[in-house]
């Protein structure tokens, strides 16, 4: 595999910034805010060993991540806290990812311009929450970007595997994309639209009706109401027909303020703005034998089987989403600039 001069950039200025923001996190205590419910979780995978006796432990290990911040503690000879190397693992992938987009999709040489591409076109806000979030997030984010912006089959596969083992249905969406593209059944345009979230939520229908029969998790399942929520959620305003107070089980719910996440839509649109042209991109311009136009497909196909996963098994949000906009992200500046 070939690395540009670009690639060799992006990871040299990402290393620097991540050196930089070490500094503010150890030495100017930028990291003193409380401690989320996930960070908890993530910190006790890294101060625990891996357990291997079954898939489910496996996959609840998220072992890329863990061994990516417990090779970061031992590199810097445990001078670090353990929460502060979660952080920092996790605060990486973010300046990774911000960097190689300013790089590759920026034309720098006009800061007014990139500066307005960055605002339309990439959900910079959500990427900085997750990226202070002591989390998978981060690396995942970055997987899924390699996932479906890659040429090399080899590191195409390994992407997978490790995405499979940080967040499989996230493989699942993108194995489901793959068949829809591979067959091509995006000449009806209601068709391609409504077929991946049929297929995601039948897939699910079917997922969430085994874990009741043998497992006893009481999941919700299928209904028309989910089916239409999760168009609100493809646009990123599924928030506006979420309860505001925690519900039982794995339902929808928020937080904080409806007033707030709005506000972070007009901050940050590109959570809705990347979604709707990727669907004008794709209706108006439908040409399979175009390589570039095929990924824009193959992604935003994943993405709404992703989401009808994500909503109809309660937890669906911009964080969750994230990754496939980041990948839409990627794909759609191509695609504008060819």
């Amino acid at each position: 595999m070939r690395i540009n001069k670009k690639f060799s950039k992006g990871i040299s200025y990402s290393l620097i910034l991540s050196s930089i923001f070490t500094f503010f996190f150890v030495f100017l205590e930028f990291n003193n805010y409380a401690i989320r419910r996930d960070e908890w979780f993530h910190l006790k995978l890294i101060n625990s060993s891996i357990n291997y006796e079954s898939i489910l432990e496996i996959l609840k290990a998220r072992i890329p991540f863990t061994l990516f911040a417990k090779f970061l503690n031992y590199i810097s000879f445990n001078i670090f806290d353990s929460l502060t190397v979660l952080r920092i693992s996790s605060a990486f992938f973010g300046i990774l990812i911000f960097t190689l987009f300013s790089i590759y999709k920026l034309n720098i040489n006009k800061p007014l311009l990139a500066i307005k591409e960055m605002y339309l076109y990439f959900p910079f806000v959500a990427l900085l929450i997750i990226s202070l979030s002591g989390q998978r997030d981060g690396m995942l984010s970055l997987l899924t970007i390699g996932l479906y912006n890659l040429e090399n089959n080899s590191l195409k596969a390994l992407s997978l595997v490790l995405i499979t083992l940080l967040r499989p249905h996230l493989s699942i969406a993108y194995l489901l994309g793959l068949i829809l593209t591979k067959y091509n059944y995006f000449k009806n345009k209601i068709i391609f639209f409504l077929l991946p979230i049929t297929l995601g939520s039948i897939c699910v229908f079917f997922i969430t009706l085994y874990f009741n029969k043998f497992l006893g998790l009481g999941f919700v399942g299928f209904s028309l109401l989910k089916f239409i929520e999760t168009f609100f959620y493809v646009f990123g305003f599924g928030f506006l027909l979420a309860p505001d107070s925690p519900s039982l089980g794995l339902e929808n719910t928020i937080s904080i303020g409806k007033e707030f996440l709005f506000l972070s839509r007009i901050i940050s649109p590109a959570v809705f703005i990347v979604p709707y042209l990727s669907i004008k991109k794709l209706i108006t311009k439908i040409n399979f034998r175009d390589k570039n136009l095929n990924k824009l497909s193959l992604c935003f196909s994943s993405y709404l089987i992703y989401t009808s996963f994500c909503t109809t098994f309660g937890f669906s949000s911009a964080r969750q989403q994230l990754p496939l906009l980041l990948a839409l992200s990627f794909i759609y500046k191509h695609n504008k600039n060819s």
